[in-house]
């Protein structure tokens, strides 16, 4: 802090107490319209206080400059937000983001599929949270990422897992799109889910998740329903291009892996809650919560169909002991954490009601005839009228 006088050109500023303090600045939301606006604001805030001005002394001729300087600057066209990247330095339209753990036989499947897709869906890349700290992992991808020509990005930590990996990651993203994978599931060979995923983002503007491998219209805390999926969304000038249904129906909630997310909605509602893993356990139910977070801050999460995956190799939580023993420890603790979160008021209701409209006004039914609410044991999955039910 100084107490020396300000001055700023030809005109002198008032004395100040101390330099301008940076947790003092206003948020964009906070600003006026103009400089002198700012400043007068701010001034009155921070009336009677021994915090600095936004204008760090300035006084108000200069915040009459500052109004000039900018207004002449916005009479020239330049604008100060660097617009079009994508378009202007090849940005990739959507990132993939891989977590990693000692799957080294599925390394080079996983890469040469997404390689090959590198140019679907307007363009992809490839990063991935090696979570492993072994010399043949640690190996295997640094020779994936010369291979695909710098396609792949690997990224090196250990015990981080995937909540933290993918958080990682998705900071890193340059795509409009992230895309979270898992290292156990090998991608399609097609690359059309890539295309879907655009298209159906593209075309609903709401729709902040997408997921493909399960989904729960209704959500309680004895029994989870898995719907199938019986709407499409309607055409649009890409999916006709592109000669693609895109069947999809939204949902309460959809769980990993394939699950995209627009990266702007990701980093505006916080990303995934790393509080429901500690490094190294298993993270159950942060997929859930953050699709539960999605609506409540009045998004949208769809279930999407026909992307395949296949399985190759064992997955820790549900097929070795420890890995089960602790995928139950986190349902225990993360149950709780949801139930806490968002069982004890209304949303639930209102969300069930907001589903069924959206359902109803945005998508078309994928079979003739009107569709409902099935009763009794299988309450919550959509069924159209004369529709078999499945087997329990």
């Amino acid at each position: 802090c100084t107490t020396e006088p300000v001055a700023r050109g030809p005109v002198p500023c008032e004395p100040v107490p101390c330099r301008f303090v940076p947790s003092t600045r206003p948020t964009k939301d906070q600003l006026g319209s103009s400089p002198v606006e700012v400043c007068a604001k701010h001034k009155a805030a921070h009336a009677g206080t021994k915090t600095c001005v936004f204008c760090d002394g300035l006084c108000e001729d200069d915040a009459h400059i500052s109004a000039r300087f900018v207004d002449k600057i916005n009479e020239m066209g330049v604008s100060p937000v660097l617009e079009n990247r994508r378009e202007r330095f090849g940005w990739p339209r959507t990132s993939l983001v891989l977590q990693y753990f000692r799957h080294p036989d599925n390394v080079n499947t996983i890469t040469q599929r997404l390689y090959d897709c590198r140019h679907a869906g307007g363009g992809t890349e490839l990063l991935v949270n090696v979570d492993s700290d072994s010399p043949a992992d640690v190996a295997g991808w640094l020779a994936a990422k010369n291979r695909t020509r710098g396609f792949v990005v690997p990224v090196f930590n250990h015990n981080v897992h995937e909540i933290r990996g993918y958080n990682r990651l998705a900071a890193m993203a340059r795509g409009d799109f992230v895309v979270f994978l898992q290292d156990d599931d090998m991608p399609p060979v097609s690359c059309t889910w890539l295309e879907r995923f655009a298209i159906a983002f593209d075309g609903l503007p709401s729709l902040a998740v997408i997921g493909t491998k399960k989904g729960a219209q209704h959500f309680d805390t004895v029994r989870w329903s898995a719907p199938r999926v019986h709407f499409t969304m309607p055409p649009t000038d890409a999916s006709l291009a592109a000669n693609l249904t895109i069947h999809l129906q939204f949902v309460t909630w959809v769980d990993f892996s394939p699950y995209a997310v627009r990266r702007e909605v990701f980093e505006r509602l916080g990303g995934l809650d790393e509080g429901y893993s500690a490094p190294g356990p298993s993270g159950i139910f942060s997929d859930v919560e953050f699709c539960l977070r999605a609506w409540h801050g009045g998004y949208r999460v769809a279930l999407m169909a026909n992307v395949t995956r296949e399985q190759r190799g064992p997955a820790w939580t549900t097929e070795t002991p420890e890995g089960r023993e602790s995928r139950r420890n986190s349902e225990n603790a993360n149950s709780a954490l949801l139930v806490q979160k968002y069982f004890q008021n209304r949303f639930y209701a209102y969300l069930y009601e907001e589903i069924e409209r959206a359902n109803n006004e945005l998508l078309v039914p994928a079979a003739p005839g009107e569709w409902i609410h099935s009763q009794g044991p299988l309450y919550g999955q959509f069924m159209f009228f004369g529709e078999e039910p499945p087997p329990p």
